[in-house]
């Protein structure tokens, strides 16, 4: 067990401490955390740490595929497919891919989703190592649907109503 960071360390490239985490994600041998400084309102940057190295994937000084410079980010899901991002968990937020191929928004408030209706509210991303999946809330609904992407294609893959072995499912939070 290795420490990656803590707040006495400094963000690469910035003369700012560390001063909050979110979850870290693995993905080949690498640890990819956002993370925040003293003063700022969420996570402001994504940050690796492989082979003993800090680096810096995403800031605030860079502007996200597919939506220029966004704050806060969320969460983050380290798959096969490239790093997602996650901000901000409920109005304006999105889930864009970061990848040396096909980088780019893959959901974002108040845009069209798959299978009908609008991106509304973002909850949680995570992956199995290769395909990613995040719980968004449709506008003017009250459901929310489990999408899933494998880097190109996203797609929903479960909503209330959805048939189960024993019924069907109620409720997705």
């Amino acid at each position: 067990l290795q420490a990656v960071a803590d707040d006495s360390v400094q963000a690469p490239g910035s003369s700012l401490d560390f001063a909050s985490f979110g979850y870290p994600d693995v993905a080949n041998g690498a640890v990819f955390f956002p993370a925040g400084f003293a003063g700022t309102s969420g996570f402001t940057g994504v940050y690796r740490f492989s082979s003993g190295s800090l680096t810096t994937v995403v800031d605030s000084s860079a502007s996200l595929p597919g939506l220029g410079q966004v704050l806060p980010l969320a969460h983050i899901a380290a798959a096969g497919t490239g790093l997602f991002v996650q901000g901000a968990e409920d109005f304006n937020g999105f889930v864009v891919r970061l990848a040396p191929e096909n980088p780019g928004a893959v959901a974002v408030y108040g845009e069209p989703a798959p299978d009908g209706g609008t991106f509304g509210t973002f909850r949680r991303i995570a992956t199995d190592g290769t395909d990613v999946s995040f719980i968004t809330g449709l506008q003017r609904s009250s459901n929310n649907v489990l999408m899933a992407t494998d880097g190109v294609l996203l797609s929903a893959i479960a909503a209330p109503g959805t048939p189960l072995p024993n019924g069907q499912l109620e409720t997705l939070a």
